[in-house]
């Protein structure tokens, strides 16, 4: 059984296939799945959160899932660490895909391609 409540584990689970096929197209990348739940809630907000850190850009993005919005995600793109968040977008839990994850990371982190 999962620490986590159904929606934050659904997430999670959608955020680390979408982290490990990023990792295989992009063999320089370097990026990390983080989930929180007790850390957030100790300080009063009612969201959970999994973020996808990129180590070489230094971008987090952060999906965050509200009690009072059981049907959505909100989408953040920050800084590791950082206490700023800018929100981009929203989506519903049920639509947002490994695909649409791998998506949002192909547009946030830099890859530093050379062409």
């Amino acid at each position: 059984m999962s620490m986590f409540g159904e929606r934050l584990q659904s997430l999670v689970d959608k955020a680390t296939a979408a982290n490990e096929a990023f990792n295989a197209k992009h063999s320089d990348a370097f990026t990390v799945v983080g989930a929180s739940n007790e850390s957030l809630r100790r300080l009063g907000d009612d969201v959970d959160a999994v973020s996808i850190d990129d180590r070489r850009s230094n971008q987090r993005l952060m999906f965050i899932l509200k009690d009072s919005m059981p049907d959505s995600v909100g989408i953040g793109i920050g800084t590791p660490g950082g206490e700023d968040l800018e929100f981009i977008g929203e989506a519903r839990l049920d639509s947002l895909d490994e695909m649409g994850i791998i998506s949002l990371m192909e547009r946030h982190f830099d890859k530093s391609k050379s062409h």
